[in-house]
């Protein structure tokens, strides 16, 4: 292995490299400056519990929706700060929310490969001082450490709609059906007034026990709402329409 960890060098699980980021590191929060972050539908339904606002609120405030005629799937980015370019969240002393920081944020310094095999490293030491840190790490034991695992779970379902294929062939005009699809993704308290204060229920067969974890759990309601997006735009079985 090299002194330093380079940019653009990749690493197994199993592979080791340097770095380290803390109070005491030179370049401690610059990166959380003129920055592009997604925000997937995991990060926003965590983001909006920490602050403790709805996802209209939080996207309003900090968000920049990305859309198009030729694309059902919305994308958001994290909007910065005009006054300095600067993450909304970042202080001094660090990461505001940094128990519900998104998905970029915890994988940096590395991001994931196009195979998804194995991890890049996406900045140089001239940007990112903690890459000559002598703090070696193994990827495996650092994605740990960063909670990355629910993430990766929720992103990979994200990703399986956004990549796949038959919705950039899908020719859908109609602007429900649009707003429907950046309610489930994103806007988790309406679309859960809409399966309860709906019709829904009387019109699909949904397991008991799973109908009262949607009442309760985000997270089993976002996973709802993915497939929810399959089976109503792809046609996939997923739900049992009743008699």
């Amino acid at each position: 292995m090299s002194e330093k960890t380079r940019e653009g060098e990749t690493h197994e699980l199993e592979g080791l490299f340097k770095f380290r980021c803390a109070p005491g590191v030179s370049c401690f929060n610059e990166c959380c400056q003129d920055v592009t972050i997604f925000l997937g539908p995991y990060d926003v339904m965590r983001l909006r519990r920490a602050l403790g606002v709805t996802a209209g609120e939080l996207l309003e405030q900090h968000g920049t929706v990305l859309g198009s005629e030729k694309h059902l799937i919305p994308l958001v980015n994290l909007k910065m700060r005009e006054e300095d370019k600067r993450c909304p969240f970042v202080t001094k002393e660090g990461c505001s929310v940094y128990p519900s920081r998104p998905w970029a944020c915890r994988m940096f310094p590395l991001d994931v490969t196009e195979d998804g095999k194995s991890f890049r490293v996406v900045i140089g030491e001239d940007r990112c001082k903690g890459l000559n840190e002598d703090e070696e790490r193994r990827v495996l034991d650092y994605m740990d450490d960063q909670g990355t695992a629910k993430y990766q779970v929720m992103d990979d379902l994200f990703g399986g709609l956004v990549n796949d294929s038959r919705f950039k062939e899908l020719d859908v005009d109609n602007e429900k059906v649009r707003q429907m699809i950046f309610m489930a993704l994103y806007d988790l308290d309406h679309f859960r007034k809409f399966i309860f204060e709906s019709s829904f229920l009387q019109k699909f067969e949904i397991d008991d026990r799973r109908v009262t974890r949607l009442e309760r759990d985000d997270e089993e309601l976002l996973r709802f709402a993915f497939e929810w997006l399959e089976f109503g735009l792809l046609g996939k079985q997923l739900f049992k329409v009743r008699e």
